[in-house]
């Protein structure tokens, strides 16, 4: 449940930034964050990222990370 938690909050701090489409993946301890892929540009500004990783960070995850392929549905059924 604590997993759950930690992405909804990460989830709605990166909609509070101006991302209404985004899904965070949780991997021990490590956030994939999907945007749409026209959202990419923008989620990567310098300024933007901070402030993308401080929420994250905040909602417990320690490390962040932006997938290069965008917003899949599905995304976290690729690996099996």
């Amino acid at each position: 449940m604590d997993k759950l938690h930690r992405v909804e909050a990460a989830e709605e701090a990166i909609r509070a930034l101006g991302f209404p489409v985004v899904r965070v993946r949780a991997h021990e301890g490590i956030a994939r964050i999907e945007v749409p892929k026209e959202d990419l540009p923008r989620i990567v500004e310098p300024a933007v990222a901070v402030k993308v990783a401080r929420a994250v960070r905040e909602a417990g995850f320690v490390y962040v990370t932006i997938d290069l392929l965008g917003y899949r549905s599905g995304s976290m059924n690729e690996g099996l």
